[in-house]
């Protein structure tokens, strides 16, 4: 069993997406289509693309 911690991202920019993996942790990142960026693709360990203003 793996003790990496998992943390919930709703949002967000790369700088926290990258803080979180420089931590160890595993990012989970609830993104808004206009925002999703290159580098929250490779960084998220799960992404998932929504538009959560509708």
């Amino acid at each position: 069993m793996s003790t990496a911690r998992t943390v919930p991202l709703i949002g967000g920019v790369d700088a926290h997406a990258q803080r979180f993996t420089a931590l160890g942790a595993k990012v989970v990142l609830i993104q808004h289509p206009d925002e999703v960026t290159a580098y929250q693709t490779r960084a998220a360990d799960v992404l998932l693309v929504v538009d959560y203003t509708d």
